[in-house]
């Protein structure tokens, strides 16, 4: 079943399609070796560069990063640098991929890697097609300690020879500030029974849409996005710009803590004011 964004660009609404078939929004991961600090960030095994990478936290388990874009993305190709790198060697002292699991989804395939440096290259079959990517770490080259974490220096993904990251990601990573990192992601009103879906883009382009739970017209909307202190302001393609008085929290419910966003004040269209929840893998 394809994801309610992509639905969304199907039906008739505001904004026009996306400007991009697909865009890279985000990227997740399950643990970091130094929560919070960008030197850890997944995003680093996204970026183009081979001197970056991301590591899990100690004791690692089983470990993910997901990318998501804004609309559906087809990946035809994937290589990997298995760990950190040190000069251009692996290093032994942490832990290497040995097997990873890609889904889309729908379909999910298994690869494994020599413990080797350098971008191993792998061809999907099948090809895979999702808004959302999860690579899944399911065994790893031992590091140094049966606690060392587990590193990846870059996730290379290409559609039919076109690079879907790379260093045209990278520049928008090096952009990112920790106000707008903490923000790009997708987020719902009502988590299992979501009406707005709000995804911000790492590149600053904002994809929204709306399905009434109980009928009525959906809208979509696509445009761009800036922050400045407590303020959101939304330039969309099709409609008139808006601003918004933003703050984020994160809010318990029973033992579990969620991230959400409130927007207050006149959206660029009817129902885009409100409470929305970061949507978790």
């Amino acid at each position: 079943m394809r994801s309610a964004i992509t639905l969304a660009l199907a039906l008739a609404g505001l904004g026009g399609q996306p400007a991009a078939a697909a865009e890279p929004a985000f990227v997740e991961w399950s643990s970091a070796f130094s929560e919070g600090l960008p030197a850890d960030w997944g995003y680093n095994a996204f970026d183009g560069k081979d001197g970056t990478a991301w590591c899990s936290a100690e004791n690692p388990g089983t470990e993910t990063l997901t990318i998501g874009f804004i609309g559906e993305q087809e990946v035809t190709d994937v290589g990997v640098i298995i760990g950190a790198l040190t000069k251009g060697k692996l290093d032994a002292t942490r832990g290497r991929v040995h097997e990873m699991i890609v889904s889309d989804g729908q379909s999910k395939i298994t690869l494994n890697f020599q413990d080797k440096p350098g971008l191993q290259m792998s061809k999907l079959n099948p090809t895979l097609i999702g808004s959302k990517i999860t690579f899944t770490m399911s065994m790893a080259y031992p590091g140094e300690e049966r606690s060392s974490p587990i590193c990846v220096s870059e996730i290379a993904l290409r559609s039919n020879g076109a690079a879907v990251t790379g260093d045209a990601m990278g520049t928008k990573i090096r952009a990112l500030t920790r106000p707008k990192a903490a923000l790009v992601h997708t987020w719902v009103d009502q988590p299992g029974a979501a009406e707005r879906t709000l995804t911000f883009g790492l590149g600053g382009n904002f994809h929204w849409t709306y399905e009434p739970n109980l009928g009525g017209k959906p809208v979509r909307l696509y445009g761009t996005w800036s922050l400045n202190g407590d303020r959101l302001y939304l330039v969309p393609k099709i409609g008139k710009p808006a601003s918004l008085k933003f703050r984020q929290d994160r809010v318990a419910n029973g033992e579990k803590v969620f991230e959400q966003i409130v927007l207050d004040g006149t959206g660029p269209v009817e129902n885009f004011a409100g409470t929305y929840q970061k949507v978790e893998n």
